[in-house]
């Protein structure tokens, strides 16, 4: 898990739950498709036996400029439980403040985990989270538990609205983020989301003007394109949280950087 930036994003993340609010019943479908969102888990079970692949980059510019590359893979051990395992990496970078000294900043995390589902329905959804996250950067490098939860809610089968509140606790620095998100669907087989997490409690970013630690909300916006079955998603985008495990997901680029985003998502 990198120490690292601060953008805000809200006007966009709004413009997504308007659409998703006040845009008319134009299709029937329920509003899911594979995998999570951009930065935000959602509360949806891999099925029994079957296994879900994501795979994605974030290229940063800016004062963050590294490529992170992101792999996972969950699989579905009931109706109600799934296992899974997932990473972020990006090379290590040195970033030289104005008044003198330097950020080390990027590295790897790696986090398994298990999710129980207490309730999966056309209207509503609700699961928990737990992990071990194993980060190699240069603010961390010891094992650290992470806890989710992610509630979602069908507004009307073309739209869903989802609440993620995640935290991985590090020894000093706990950090927890409050997620939010939305899905809406603007075409046949493509998607609008975004998500938006302000972080409720400890640094997760270095100030790059005074080199102090702080705190910075994470968000994210794509579109979504997806085959009949829903089967394989790619998401194009744009964020800067620099990976979709606990860790990762908590963490911003350096400054004000941002990232162009792509996504491969499919099961099988």
């Amino acid at each position: 898990m990198t120490i690292t930036g601060r953008v805000f994003l809200g006007p966009l993340f709004g413009a997504v739950a308007a659409f998703a609010l006040f845009s008319t019943n134009q299709y029937t479908a329920l509003a899911q498709t594979t995998g999570g969102l951009i930065n935000i888990s959602t509360p949806d079970i891999t099925a029994p036996k079957t296994f879900d692949f994501r795979a994605d980059a974030r290229i940063f510019g800016g004062d963050e400029d590294a490529t992170y590359f992101g792999a996972g893979i969950r699989y579905g051990l009931s109706n109600n439980w799934e296992v899974g395992v997932g990473t972020s990496m990006a090379q290590f970078h040195t970033f030289n403040l104005p008044g003198g000294g330097v950020v080390r900043h990027a590295g790897s995390d790696l986090e398994f985990s298990a999710k129980y589902s207490s309730k999966q329905s056309t209207r509503s959804a609700l699961s928990a989270e737990v992990g071990v996250a194993l980060p190699n950067t240069p603010a961390q490098n010891g094992a650290n538990l992470t806890l989710g939860a992610t509630g979602s809610l069908n507004l009307g089968g073309h739209v869903s609205v989802y609440a993620n509140p995640r935290a991985v606790f590090v020894t000093d620095n706990t950090i927890v983020g409050l997620g939010l998100g939305a899905k809406a669907r603007i075409a046949h087989h493509v998607w609008l989301i975004a998500d938006y997490t302000p972080i409720l409690t400890g640094a997760n970013t270095i100030d790059i003007g005074s080199g102090t630690q702080r705190s910075h909300d994470i968000y994210g916006a794509a579109l979504r394109f997806s085959t009949n079955g829903d089967n394989l998603n790619v998401d194009l985008g744009w964020t800067n949280g620099t990976g979709f495990t606990t860790g990762s997901s908590l963490t911003p680029g350096l400054g004000n950087s941002s990232a162009f985003y792509i996504t491969l998502n499919f099961k099988r």
